[in-house]
C-alpha cells in the first residue's frame, strides 16, 4: 500500500485526482504550478492498475447506475451528476477520450439547471483540465474561466482559486504572461482569504506567479518568490513539493545565467529517494526531471564537460524509457504546463 500523494502533487501525476462532489473536494490543478517543472507523464495500464485497483469496479458501478437512471427516466440533474462522476473516475485513470465524452454529456444535461450549478462548474472544470492536459489551450482557457465564474457566483472561494491557478498555467502556454500573473495573484489572494488554506495550494500559486514573472524577464523577483514560498510554506526538504520548487528555481536560475545545476541534481536525488509512491510513478517523475536536466544542459554554454553530462543524461533517459511499459490508449497526458522542455526558448 503506497502513501497517498498530497492533494496538490496529485496534479503532477495525473493532472487532477477527481472526486465526486459529494465526497472530498477535488484538488484540480492546484499544484500544477509544479507541473511546469515536471514535464510529461505517460501512464501505462499496469501503472494505473497498481495505483487504483478498485477504479475499474467503480467505473462499472457508475455505468450501471446510469443505465438504471435512464431506464427510470431520472431527471437531467440526476443523470448529469452520474455522468460527471463517471468523467471524474475516467480522469482519475488518465483515460482522456472517455472522460471527455462523459463531461460533455454532463454539461449538456446540466446546462441551465439552477439547482445543479455546482455540478455544472465541476464539469466545466473537468473539461478545461482535459483540454489543458491535451494542449488545447484556447479551449481550456474558455472552460476554466467559465467554471471559475460559476464557483464565484456560488461563493466557493476554494474551488474558484483552483480554477484561477489552472487558468494562469493555461495563459502562460498562450504567451499571455501578464494575464497569467494576474490570475496567479488572484488565486493566491483567494486562498489566503480562507480560514485554513492548503499549504501545497499556496505554494502552487507562488510558483505559478514566479514563472509568470520570469517569462516577463523579471526573474530576480521570481527567484525571491520561490525561495520565500519554500520557507513560508515550511516544505519538507525530502518531499515532492520540494522537487517542484527546486525545478522552478533551476529554471529561473538558468534564465538569470546563474548556476542552476545543484538544484536539479538535488531534485533528482529527492525523486529517487521517494518510498511513498509506486515505482511507476517515481520512475515517471524521474524521467521528467532528467528531461529538464537535459534541456537545461543543451541551453547552457556548451563545453566538453557539459557535452559529457548531456550524453550521460540521455543514456539515463533511454534506460528509463526502455523499462517503462507501453502507454495505454488515451493515457498520454501533457502535464508539462509551462515546462522548460516546451518553453525554454
Amino acid at each position: 500500500m503506497h502513501t497517498p500523494i498530497s492533494k496538490g502533487l496529485s496534479c503532477i501525476i495525473v493532472l487532477n485526482q477527481m472526486r465526486e462532489r459529494s465526497a472530498s473536494p477535488r484538488p484540480y490543478a492546484l499544484l500544477c504550478a509544479v507541473v511546469c517543472a515536471l514535464g510529461m507523464f505517460v501512464c501505462s495500464a499496469a501503472a494505473l492498475a497498481q495505483q487504483a485497483p478498485d477504479d475499474q469496479k467503480l467505473i462499472a458501478s457508475i455505468r450501471d447506475r446510469i443505465q438504471v437512471a435512464q431506464h427510470n427516466h431520472a431527471s437531467d440533474e440526476e443523470l448529469g451528476h452520474l455522468w460527471l462522476a463517471l468523467g471524474n473516475r475516467y480522469q482519475d485513470q488518465l483515460i482522456g477520450p472517455e472522460a471527455e465524452d462523459a463531461f460533455a454529456r454532463a454539461l449538456r444535461l446540466l446546462t441551465g439547471k439552477n439547482q445543479a450549478r455546482g455540478d455544472y462548474a465541476d464539469a466545466l472544470a473537468g473539461m478545461g483540465s482535459l483540454y489543458l492536459a491535451d494542449g488545447r489551450y484556447r479551449n481550456a482557457a474558455d472552460f476554466l474561466r467559465r467554471s471559475a465564474q460559476v464557483y464565484e457566483s456560488l461563493g466557493d472561494a476554494a474551488h474558484a482559486a483552483s480554477l484561477h491557478e489552472s487558468l494562469a498555467i493555461t495563459l502562460t502556454h498562450l504567451g499571455k504572461y501578464r494575464e497569467s500573473e494576474a490570475q496567479s495573484l488572484l488565486a493566491r489572494s483567494s486562498l489566503e482569504s480562507l480560514h485554513s488554506p492548503d499549504p501545497a495550494e499556496l505554494l502552487a500559486s507562488r510558483i505559478t506567479h514566479a514563472y509568470a514573472l520570469c517569462y516577463q524577464d523579471r526573474c530576480s523577483p521570481a527567484l525571491v518568490e520561490v525561495d520565500e514560498a519554500v520557507v513560508n510554506r515550511q516544505i519538507r526538504p525530502d518531499s515532492l513539493e520540494m522537487v517542484a520548487a527546486l525545478l522552478a528555481r533551476a529554471f529561473i536560475q538558468s534564465r538569470l545565467g546563474a548556476d542552476w545545476e545543484p538544484d536539479v541534481t538535488r531534485a533528482l536525488h529527492i525523486t529517487r529517494s521517494q518510498t511513498g509512491v509506486s515505482t511507476a510513478v517515481r520512475s515517471n517523475i524521474e524521467l521528467s526531471v532528467l528531461r529538464q536536466y537535459g534541456q537545461l544542459l543543451k541551453a547552457s554554454q556548451r563545453n566538453p564537460d557539459t557535452k559529457a553530462r548531456e550524453k550521460e543524461i540521455a543514456q539515463q533517459i533511454a534506460r528509463l524509457e526502455e523499462q517503462r511499459p507501453s502507454p495505454c490508449t488515451g493515457c498520454t497526458v501533457n502535464v508539462s504546463a509551462f515546462a522548460p522542455t516546451t518553453l525554454l526558448h
